[in-house]
């Protein structure tokens, strides 16, 4: 199991490998990094406790920007990368509630 207090987007299972490997999971991390991704760039997308990054981590191949997403559910946090297109946080909120077992 990974370990949350890991930079968020490195290592196996962290949010560039799950992009790059096109699994699409949702990696858990901290209060902390939640915060600090928030505002060390002001969001591209806010929508209640969930948000994009402010710059994209990359684009698709029809060049629509691909941005880190961060998300709060049950007091606890989790990030993907993501296209812009697809940003929806209820959808996210299953997603995270599905695979992390919180249904």
């Amino acid at each position: 199991m990974r370990n949350i207090n890991m930079w968020v987007y490195d290592g196996v299972g962290g949010v560039t490998d799950n992009w790059k490997k096109q699994n699409n999971l949702w990696t858990e991390t901290t209060y902390e990094t939640y915060w600090q991704q928030c505002e060390c760039l002001p969001p591209s997308i806010m929508n209640g406790s969930s948000f994009m990054m402010g710059e994209p981590y990359t684009h698709t191949e029809d060049n629509f920007p691909v941005y880190a997403v961060f998300m709060k559910v049950h007091n606890r946090y989790f990030s993907k990368n993501d296209d812009v297109r697809n940003f929806n946080p209820l959808k996210y909120t299953f997603e995270i509630m599905k695979q992390f077992g919180m249904e």
